[in-house]
């Protein structure tokens, strides 16, 4: 449900309400797990074709964070760390 022009709200699945409480999201390998399961689960895909864009914000089980259209979370981290043009 988009909430205003760039803040989706979603309701999470118990599955996926766990798989965010026990994500360490200071941990890169770990948010890049989480990203993964967000597209095997479909919800990346869901958001895309909703019209939801890369830096909006998120909303999932209380949860806030940044969509990123792309597909390697571990890519976009090595682009803002300057490593990758």
């Amino acid at each position: 449900e988009k909430r205003s022009e760039h803040v989706w709200e979603l309701l999470a699945d118990k599955r996926l309400h766990r798989t965010i409480e026990m994500t360490n999201f200071d941990n890169d390998e770990a948010e890049e797990r989480f990203y993964r399961i967000l597209q095997v689960s479909g919800v990346r895909e869901t958001l895309r074709e909703g019209g939801c864009q890369q830096g909006d914000t998120i909303v999932l089980a209380g949860y806030e964070f940044e969509y990123r259209d792309d597909e390697s979370v571990m890519g976009v981290l090595a682009k803002e760390a300057g490593y990758l043009d």
